[in-house]
């Protein structure tokens, strides 16, 4: 199965451009020149780890020097759901232990 590698519009919004890992699960999203996304996963359970996302504020075009950038490290319970530091749990629907999308 192939990715989705990008998205243009025609009006003129920026173009968004994904890029995968080996195993097909998201890497990076980067919105035009305006914002860039990367996640890591976790190597012993292969689950979602970090996403930091970098916002180039300052208009310079590149992620290099960025005015502002956001990490928030997630960890999974299975009685529980999804947890992000200085979060509360999210709760899956049916709080059964099912994988929260």
């Amino acid at each position: 199965m192939k990715n989705l590698q990008g998205v243009t519009y025609s009006d003129g919004s920026a173009a968004v451009n994904y890029t995968y890992d080996r195993l097909g699960r998201p890497d990076t999203t980067t919105t035009g020149t305006f914002a860039r996304l990367v996640r890591t996963y976790e190597p012993s359970n292969l689950s979602l780890k970090t996403e930091t996302t970098t916002y180039d504020t300052n208009g310079s075009g590149t992620f290099d020097a960025p005015d502002f950038t956001r990490t928030l490290t997630w960890q999974y319970d299975h009685a529980r759901g999804w947890l992000h530091a200085d979060s509360k749990w999210l709760q899956c629907p049916g709080g059964d232990g099912s994988v929260c999308v």
